[in-house]
């Protein structure tokens, strides 16, 4: 039996995995502070123009704001050579006890989407720049 080959390599941040395409599921926690995630992804040649640039969905889908950036969110194909950078800026908008979920999902054409799941927890609100500050005016006393 022949060993499944990598189609994609996808890096988070310090956190580096080759990617099966069988068996992507992979979710990784964020804290409040945490304003900004890079993922860097690979893919070989052969493959590349078949990789179609990613979409999310968040959930709840309101109190976290999420814009992509990079080549990678404009669909750049990647590859080995020249590796595609998706930047995911996420806000706290409203706090909450449990994390809220951003679902990425990569479209390789004649296969399965590939879905991950990154999380974030809010126990603060954080400001355009990305700090987190207090909710309402508790500082202020």
């Amino acid at each position: 039996m022949q060993a499944t080959q990598p189609i994609l390599e996808i890096n988070l941040s310090t956190f580096s995995a080759t990617v099966f395409y069988e068996k992507l599921k992979h979710v990784d926690s964020f804290d409040t502070d945490q304003s900004d995630v890079s993922l860097y992804m690979t893919a070989i040649a052969s493959f590349s123009h078949l990789v179609k640039k990613p979409s999310i969905k968040i959930f709840p889908d309101t109190g976290l704001a999420v814009t992509l950036s990079g080549s990678w969110a404009i669909g750049t194909p990647p590859t080995t050579l020249s590796p595609t950078l998706l930047d995911i800026n996420w806000r706290c908008e409203k706090t909450r006890d449990d994390p809220y979920e951003v679902q990425i999902t990569i479209t390789v054409e004649g296969y399965d989407p590939i879905q991950f799941t990154l999380t974030k927890m809010c126990g603060s609100t954080q400001n355009k720049g990305g700090s987190s500050c207090e909710e309402g005016s508790r500082n202020s006393q």
